[in-house]
């Protein structure tokens, strides 16, 4: 049993982490007062690295607290069920970009959160927003999965990896070498890009 002093500690830290995702979730209520930020994954294959796609980051737009990152608020809206709300808002903002007309054809990625993955009815929203883009459109979208997102329900995920790519919607396995890294592993899901930590190796 605990002691009431230590109850009390739990109780204060519990209370800190209500008011910390009460401000996480104020930031983010409005997800049109956020933008989007392109970086470069960069193909290493060869002498001379070279441009495989742009990744979609997500950005607030307002002022933050100094200690609020955008980590700390993805946590919060995977904890309270709410991480398909962002995906979906990414996965729109990129259709969009991806609708005007660009001088470049590079492919664009988008992330793909474990929860949305592995929800049945969150999934299937994603997919529906994908069956309606020109199939054109759709060949320029990257998903990306963090590799450790992979081994809960190794078949489930799997059949729906290969219904996003019937889509023409290339895969990428983010984070590789953090989790479950081996040859077989990526056998199984055949992605389309494999993003490395830089660590692994």
């Amino acid at each position: 049993s605990l002691s009431w002093a230590a109850l009390r500690q739990e109780a204060g830290q519990l209370w800190g982490q209500l008011q910390e995702d009460f401000t996480l979730h104020h930031l983010a209520a409005d997800l049109r007062g956020s933008h989007a930020k392109l970086e470069p994954v960069l193909n290493l294959r060869g002498n001379r690295p070279q441009l495989a796609y742009s990744e979609m980051l997500f950005r607030l737009s307002e002022p933050q607290p100094r200690d609020m990152t955008i980590q700390k608020l993805v946590l919060s809206l995977e904890r309270h069920g709410n991480i398909h709300l962002l995906d979906q808002h990414m996965l729109g903002k990129g259709i969009e970009q991806l609708s005007r007309p660009r001088k470049d054809c590079h492919k664009l990625g988008i992330n793909l959160s474990a929860h949305t993955l592995q929800s049945a009815l969150h999934f299937e929203a994603l997919m529906e927003l994908l069956r309606h883009q020109p199939q054109g459109l759709r060949q320029q979208l990257v998903l990306e999965v963090t590799e450790t997102a992979l081994h809960e329900d190794l078949e489930m995920q799997t059949k729906r990896l290969d219904r996003l790519r019937a889509l023409h919607v290339a895969i990428a396995i983010d984070d590789f070498g953090v989790g479950f890294a081996s040859i077989n592993y990526l056998f199984r899901f055949e992605p389309d890009f494999i993003k490395l930590d830089l660590s692994y190796g």
